[in-house]
């Protein structure tokens, strides 16, 4: 295969993604699938950030509009200790929180989803509709590390897994973590914030 066509391949490539994305919009945000099967057709708060990332990059108005309707939907139905669910209906009207336990990396994925966006926005007017919502879900996590030493200890269940046998010091979760703390402490000027980021990652490099 020569340039020409690799290059053909690529765009073609792209542009199902797109036309993919486009139809896992809805009113609501974005859904983890189009299709309506194994409760799929809900906004997930892990899809919808990592498809509203992609989203950002393509600078479609459309899509970035999405994942802000993803985000608001989710901050809706945030629970009252600043838990984020794992998945909402797309009328907003029903929210799960996990099985065995609430989703740790949902948390974390809601915040370095915020930053991002409003990191795309650049209108600092904006960071006061999440910085409430942000508050409470970073507030959560740091509880969430019970022996005060900087490391979330997630669950059975409390993350993307399910119900895997992985709990624990989970390296996924803490790099999440310290991205979630780093990317809110820029935004959010943050000092904190941004503290316990450089913190952390120097414990994950040791």
């Amino acid at each position: 295969m020569n340039i020409e066509n690799e290059i053909t391949a690529d765009n073609e490539a792209y542009q199902q993604s797109l036309a993919l994305i486009q139809r896992c919009r809805t009113p609501g945000g974005f859904v983890a699938s189009p299709i309506d099967v194994d409760n799929y057709a809900r906004v997930w708060t892990r899809d919808g950030v990592i498809t509203g990332l992609a989203a950002l990059v393509s600078g479609e108005k459309d899509l970035v509009k999405a994942f802000d309707d993803t985000l608001n939907t989710i901050a809706m139905n945030q629970g009252k200790h600043g838990e984020i669910p794992s998945n909402v209906s797309v009328d907003g009207k029903e929210a799960s929180y996990g099985h065995l336990a609430g989703r740790v990396d949902a948390a974390l994925w809601y915040v370095i989803g915020v930053c991002a966006l409003l990191n795309h926005t650049k209108r600092a007017s904006e960071n006061i509709r999440f910085l409430l919502s942000v508050e409470r879900a970073l507030y959560l996590a740091e509880c969430w590390e019970y022996n005060d030493r900087g490391f979330l200890y997630t669950p059975i269940s409390g993350n993307w897994a399910d119900e895997y046998v992985q709990q624990g010091y989970v390296l996924s979760d803490l790099l999440l973590y310290e991205m979630a703390l780093r990317s809110a402490g820029q935004v959010f000027t943050n000092k904190e914030w941004q503290k316990e980021a450089v913190v952390l990652r120097r414990l994950l490099e040791v």
